[in-house]
């Protein structure tokens, strides 16, 4: 039995953030993947959650079991891109002054190379070197597709 105690919205995904009565701990459930209902104890009193939802629920995504995983170390302190870097696209992490580790995850590269270029921040790859030769693959789609072609018009030409 769960004790639901409140809803946690992450940028993509909604997640019911309850006490489960089994394993006495919090847990956080998609909300997408509910798939039946059903009162099945009496009512209770709702627990204080010890701490900040919203910080729980993305570090419980850090656990989420994507297909690709990655580290990245981002240019740029965490104060600055927290203000910037979407909440779903991974857990910030103090490494210095200047520069913040972003852990993120994705079911497809393209999705992941999405959330890096998301942060709007330089970067460097930490955790993750099975995915550079597909996401060089994608840069180099991006490069092609973004080379400027100049032609002349036909009244420019002397």
């Amino acid at each position: 039995m769960v004790e639901p105690i409140r809803l946690a919205h992450t940028g993509r995904l909604w997640y019911l953030v309850a006490w489960d009565s089994q394993h006495k701990d919090w847990r956080t459930f998609r909300v997408d993947r509910v798939q039946r209902l059903a009162s099945t104890g009496p009512q209770f009193t709702p627990r204080d959650f010890p701490g900040d939802i919203a910080a729980y629920v993305s570090r419980s995504m850090r656990q989420v079991p994507y297909r690709y995983r990655m580290r990245i170390r981002l240019h740029g302190s965490v104060a600055e891109l927290a203000k910037r870097v979407p909440s779903w696209c991974g857990v910030l992490e103090v490494l210095d002054e200047e520069s913040c580790a972003l852990s993120t995850g994705a079911d497809s590269i393209e999705a992941l190379a999405a959330q890096v270029v998301l942060t709007g921040a330089d970067f460097d790859i930490l955790e993750a070197p099975e995915c550079t030769a597909e996401l060089r693959e994608i840069a180099a789609r991006l490069e092609r597709a973004t080379r400027v072609t100049t032609l002349r018009h036909i009244d420019d030409v002397p």
